[in-house]
């Protein structure tokens, strides 16, 4: 269920970014990239109807999603702001290592299964490498933030789910129509999202 599990992440975090970063923070959506936000929003609903869902993921997405949102508004408002440089790192990396480590717990569901069955070497294993990768991720996702915009996020947030899919896949899972489409429109979505980006930057190299 990893894939849809990660697809609802994506796609409520899509959604709050983009609210967040048009109405909070009143930036600009053009109709390219807002056509490419859809179809990263498209991707996750073909994952999340693809595979059944348990109601215990959608509650730590949903606290996940709430976190990361508050704290990209936040970063961005201190970088926006041009706040002195050490207050907006101090501020970055503290979010940063407080989300990995809610993020550990959430997404791997530590507290209920150690009092339900006791804690295990793997378990331990396998929560730090998510701490670790969490804490890298975030990491260069705020750092992007002093050059994109904040609701740009909505067409990355999804790609965890591609990540999910492709690591089920190498393990020996099937893989249907519906995730393969799924990692096809996330890839669209973003093309579209940056597309205008990347041939500025072309442009401005081609002068240089």
């Amino acid at each position: 269920n990893a894939p849809a599990e990660y697809g609802i992440f994506g796609r409520l975090e899509a959604i709050m970014l983009v609210l967040s970063g048009i109405v909070l923070l009143r930036e600009k959506l053009s109709i390219v990239k807002a056509a490419g936000v859809s179809v990263a929003f498209l991707a996750s609903i073909c994952l999340i109807t693809t595979w059944d869902v348990s109601h215990q993921a959608l509650f730590y997405g949903s606290v996940y999603v709430i976190g990361m949102t508050v704290g990209g508004v936040i970063v961005k408002q201190l970088l926006d702001q041009k706040v002195a440089s050490p207050v907006a790192l101090l501020m970055l990396r503290t979010w940063t290592v407080a989300a990995s480590a809610v993020g550990v717990v959430l997404v791997n569901g530590a507290l209920f299964h150690v009092v339900r069955n006791g804690i295990q070497f793997t378990d331990v294993l396998v929560a730090t490498a998510t701490g670790v990768t969490m804490l890298v991720i975030i990491g260069f996702r705020y750092q992007a933030l002093t050059r994109i915009q904040l609701w740009e996020f909505s067409a990355m947030a999804p790609v965890s789910a591609v990540v999910s899919t492709i690591l089920l896949r190498i393990g020996g899972a099937e893989l249907g129509a519906g995730p393969a489409l799924a990692m096809i429109l996330i890839g669209v979505g973003e093309a579209l999202v940056h597309s205008r980006s990347l041939l500025r930057s072309r442009a401005e190299a081609e002068v240089m």
